[in-house]
């Protein structure tokens, strides 16, 4: 099992592997593709994959500029979603 948001690294291991699957947004599905020649298979799941993540190592040096934007982050979605619930 492997994450990643590099739609190359995705498009190479579906290709070496004809076993290999992949759960994706659509817009990366249709990617993968065009640049990688895979297939998508006809199935839909009852929910959405969230469209932003932030991935920090727990045992890394966190940064002003990291806290920053994570707070950011944060903020914007908490707004939307607010904004969602009226």
């Amino acid at each position: 099992m492997v994450e990643s948001y590099s739609a190359k690294l995705i498009g190479e291991m579906i290709v070496s592997n004809e076993r290999a699957i992949s759960i994706v947004p659509s817009d990366i599905a249709e990617e993968l593709v065009r640049v990688a020649g895979v297939a998508i298979v006809p199935y839909s799941f009852d929910w959405t994959l969230s469209p932003i993540a932030l991935f920090r190592r727990s045992d890394g040096v966190e940064r002003k500029a990291d806290q920053l934007f994570a707070e950011a982050l944060r903020a914007v979605c908490r707004e939307t979603y607010a904004g969602s619930l009226s």
